[in-house]
């Protein structure tokens, strides 16, 4: 049986070139059974939302019942996943490229916040 531990986190140039009027890059409602059948563990983006922002992803919003982002709704309330907003992997991508070293343990110590549904983490990869 896979654990729910493998970690995604994408670049789509968000924080160099930001949003267009198309929306925000990153993945729709189609990766949601994708990100199931991984068992993704945590998902990391470096736009506000992760998710490709558009105006109505119809098609997902009825199967999950939500208007704008279900990428969101089913990732962080129906499968557990935790979402990372507004990721800086450049410097982490260099390093590994720089060394030929890909795998490292991924800490992500969240903020001690009661009852918060959203907060500020410290994310640290250790080679």
């Amino acid at each position: 049986m896979k654990h729910w531990s493998d970690k995604i986190i994408k670049s789509g140039g968000t924080l160099r070139w930001s949003a267009t009027a198309d929306g925000e890059p990153g993945p729709g409602g189609d990766c949601i059974a994708w990100i199931q059948e991984k068992k993704i563990g945590l998902l990391g983006a470096d736009n506000i939302a992760v998710e490709h922002i558009v105006p109505v992803e119809e098609k997902y919003n009825k199967i999950y019942k939500v208007g704008l982002i279900p990428l969101h709704v089913a990732v962080l309330e129906m499968l557990g996943c935790p979402l990372m907003e507004l990721v800086n992997p450049e410097a982490l991508s260099e390093d590994c490229a720089a060394d030929g070293v890909y795998e490292f343990l991924f800490v992500w110590p969240p903020l001690n916040f009661w009852n918060a549904t959203g907060g500020l983490c410290s994310p640290v990869a250790i080679k």
